[in-house]
């Protein structure tokens, strides 16, 4: 039983040690050596990278708790498994975060931005134009900059939200406009009918009250607006 158990240890030990070897190979397959060099952060495979980091996380904890699947001498000093593991994790995930941040703040300016077009007159803007813009840098950002799953949803979210409210307002701001039209068109429509009326007058002075009040009220009313765009 303890030959049984210090084999497994082994194995395990060994799987680990794979793991390892597999996380120095992505590094230095997949990132630049130094970073700084004429590669520039979006032409890395960063995607990549994440699946990388996630594949090995996950079979690492598959091969269970350390402390009991372990030889101990594996797990001191400078060369234990688990420092060597925590480095190899932190090769890819120190340059991933410092990108990741960067990405993060780029979505955020871009939900910024859609934020801000609510701050201007949304029926003299082409808004359709303008989203679809912001929509095209989401999409190369997402490209070439990507998140984690989590923290791209919750930025979509955002940036949906805040498009979709731009759409709502506009369309508010559209109907509240129609019905102002309508309203001046039929008091422009009683004018008119009350001037067709007067043709039946035959006392002079009577046309030219009409006229004169017509005349008034059509002076008296707001312009028509624009057509809607």
């Amino acid at each position: 039983q303890i030959e049984k158990r210090a084999t497994a240890r082994q194995e395990n030990l060994a799987a680990r040690e794979q793991i390892i070897s597999k996380l120095i190979e992505d590094k230095n397959r997949l990132l630049p050596s130094p970073l700084e060099s004429n590669d520039t952060p979006t032409e890395i495979d960063w995607r990549s990278i994440i699946h990388a980091l996630e594949q090995a996380r996950i079979q690492w904890k598959k091969l269970g708790p350390v402390e009991h699947a372990l030889p101990k001498e594996s797990l001191t000093g400078d060369s234990a498994v688990t420092t060597r593991y925590a480095a190899a994790i932190e090769a890819l995930e120190t340059p991933l975060m410092k990108i990741q941040n960067e990405a993060s703040r780029q979505r955020r300016k871009i939900i910024q931005s859609a934020t801000a077009l609510g701050e201007s007159d949304l029926l003299k803007m082409h808004l359709v134009d303008k989203i679809k813009q912001l929509q095209t840098q989401w999409q190369t950002a997402a490209k070439t900059l990507p998140l984690l799953c989590h923290e791209e949803h919750k930025l979509w979210t955002e940036f949906k939200t805040a498009t979709d409210a731009l759409f709502k307002t506009r369309d508010t701001a559209r109907a509240q406009q129609e019905a102002a039209t309508q309203e001046q068109i039929k008091a422009r429509e009683n004018l008119i009918e009350k001037l067709t009326q007067a043709l039946s007058l035959e006392v002079t002075a009577e046309i030219r009250k009409v006229i004169s009040e017509t005349e008034k009220g059509w002076r008296d009313l707001s312009a028509l607006p624009k057509p809607l765009e």
